[in-house]
């Protein structure tokens, strides 16, 4: 992470290429140290994004999930496609108001000692670079993140 955190997604340029979204976050899932504590309900949906930063941000997004609750907790993940979106949600248990989780999507901005507080801005910027949005809300002990893209001509006539 600490690697892209210095370089702007889009200075260095992206390379774009159909993937199959699901698979990515498979991989990403099953290669997790702690992946007895994930629990995925994923659709298969096909993208066309750039597979390196794809998998920093759903890796941002899950490893935030995973500190952010008790050992004792999952994390769940769902990928679905809507009519014109994919919609991709990490929810977790956690004690953060609304207004912590808002201030942490800024640069910088940590209330966890050793931390860089980079990730979830990287994330929403590499989320844009996709034409896409990320955003948190926290309701009743619950964080859910969603992260959602619209589905292209390319992606409606594969699917």
């Amino acid at each position: 992470m600490l690697k892209t955190a210095g370089q702007n997604a889009l200075e260095k340029g992206m390379t774009f290429s159909s993937l199959s979204l699901d698979k990515l976050v498979t991989d990403i899932v099953v290669n997790h140290p702690q992946m007895v504590r994930i629990k995925a309900n994923l659709a298969p949906v096909r993208f066309h994004g750039d597979r390196f930063y794809l998998q920093e941000l759903l890796l941002i997004l899950l490893d935030n999930a995973l500190e952010a609750c008790s050992v004792d907790n999952l994390v769940s993940l769902q990928l679905e496609s809507a009519d014109d979106h994919i919609v991709l949600t990490v929810k977790n248990q956690g004690m953060i108001d609304q207004n912590q989780l808002d201030a942490a999507f800024r640069r910088y901005v940590t209330s966890r000692p050793g931390h860089f507080g980079i990730g979830l801005a990287m994330a929403r910027d590499i989320a844009q670079a996709h034409h896409g949005a990320l955003c948190g809300k926290v309701s009743d002990g619950w964080v859910t993140m969603t992260l959602s893209f619209p589905l292209c001509r390319l992606e409606k006539e594969i699917l």
